[in-house]
């Protein structure tokens, strides 16, 4: 009867140990897939894909440690100038809140309650408008500058039509570009 007892210890103990050593190399299983985890969230690639590079070319990818070409720039550039000029009332707010996506921490903090109140005013007064670009061209890696023309109207009466400049300045945070700063360059007569 003695010896049954101290078997079943024994047998209790080896239980024991095996929970604890099973728990450990599970334990260590999680460690090592969390790192590998954030490993490759760091590591991998991000595919961005603008509606009209998307049509025309497909996806594209870029590492963080790349930077874009110049037609995935201007085609971005593209976008991101429709966001802010071509607009009517009903979804001006939408629009300038999509450009403000788009926009750096910077930029964001510096525009964001003044194109906000913008398009408050833009909806109360009725204002359409529309941008038609005609050319596009990288002035450097991460400079795009856009030509076309600017069209506005006041409820149904056209009140501005001219030739205007654009120049679009990217950040890439990362691997992803930002706007980092949108300029008026003025009124143009290049044809």
């Amino acid at each position: 009867m003695k010896k049954r007892f101290i078997d079943s210890l024994v047998n209790t103990s080896r239980e024991k140990n095996a929970w604890v050593f099973a728990a450990v190399v599970l334990g260590a299983v999680l460690v090592v897939q969390s790192f590998f985890l954030m490993w490759s969230s760091f590591n991998t690639t991000t595919t961005l894909v603008p509606y009209d590079f998307a049509v025309s070319q497909g996806p594209v990818e870029i590492s963080r440690a790349s930077t874009p070409d110049e037609s995935y720039l201007t085609y971005i550039a593209l976008a991101d100038v429709g966001l802010l000029l071509n607009y009517s009332p009903e979804n001006v707010e939408q629009q300038y809140g999509r450009f403000l996506n788009r926009a750096s921490p910077d930029l964001y903090a510096a525009r964001n309650v003044e194109l906000l109140r913008e398009s408050r005013e833009l909806r109360r007064n009725d204002v359409s408008q529309s941008f038609r670009p005609t050319r596009t061209s990288v002035i450097n890696k991460n400079v795009v500058r856009v030509v076309g023309t600017l069209m506005r109207w006041e409820a149904e009466k056209l009140i501005f039509s001219e030739r205007v400049s654009y120049r679009i300045e990217y950040r890439s945070l990362h691997g992803m570009p930002y706007v980092n700063n949108l300029t008026l360059e003025g009124n143009t007569d290049e044809r």
